[in-house]
């Protein structure tokens, strides 16, 4: 039985969804999840989300074509599980838009007063890999596109008291999950740094 390079060197990793390190997460929840999104305005959260977007593409882009699908193991970075330390710059953009997606969704939902049902854990928001580097860019570009508009455009209610619970952090209101959205970014445009300079 034969098994392929790439499995041969898989690097041992905690399961999807085993979370953060415990004084991170503490972190996280209390500070920049219940205190950071009151005090920045939604337009100025937004920048930031489209500024580390476009700092997400540039990066993907400096990367040699043949290596943006090159699994590379990073040390962990705040932000991220273990298990999120072996992707290639490919796969962080695929992540990037599935939960991007979802959490955009989710947001229109509670400004509409709706509370969505949410049965997604960590472990389904991972990307599968296999999509190649061009079509997982032309992706993510057309994510921006739409996430910008649906933030201008479908939000109806920015001050929307329902909320919606993160597998991590809990109930969340919209106002966390916009500022979690930017913030998801950058930890990922962090994650594209270390690949690239990593290859």
């Amino acid at each position: 039985m034969q098994v392929s390079s790439e499995r041969l060197q898989m690097p041992e990793l905690q399961k999807p969804g085993a979370g953060l390190p415990f004084f991170e997460w503490l972190v996280s929840k209390y500070w920049v999840i219940n205190r950071l999104p009151y005090k920045i305005s939604w337009d100025e959260t937004q920048a930031f989300f489209e500024r580390e977007s476009q700092k997400s593409i540039e990066i993907f882009e400096s990367i040699p074509l043949v290596l943006r699908e090159k699994r590379i193991l990073i040390d962990r970075i705040p932000g991220i599980e273990d298990s999120s330390r072996y992707w290639s710059s490919a796969m962080v953009l695929e992540h990037l838009v599935i939960v991007g997606s979802l959490m955009s969704e989710g947001m229109v939902l509670l400004s509409r007063g709706i509370a969505p049902e949410s049965s997604v854990g960590i472990a389904d928001v991972k990307p599968l890999g296999g999509t190649s580097s061009e079509q997982v860019l032309a992706l993510f570009k057309d994510f921006l596109v739409t996430t910008s508009h649906r933030m201008a455009a479908e939000i109806q209610n920015r001050e929307s008291k329902i909320k919606l619970a993160h597998p991590w952090f809990g109930p969340m209101d919209i106002h966390q999950w916009h500022w979690l959205m930017a913030a998801h970014h950058r930890i990922h445009r962090k994650q594209l740094e270390a690949i690239r300079d990593n290859l």
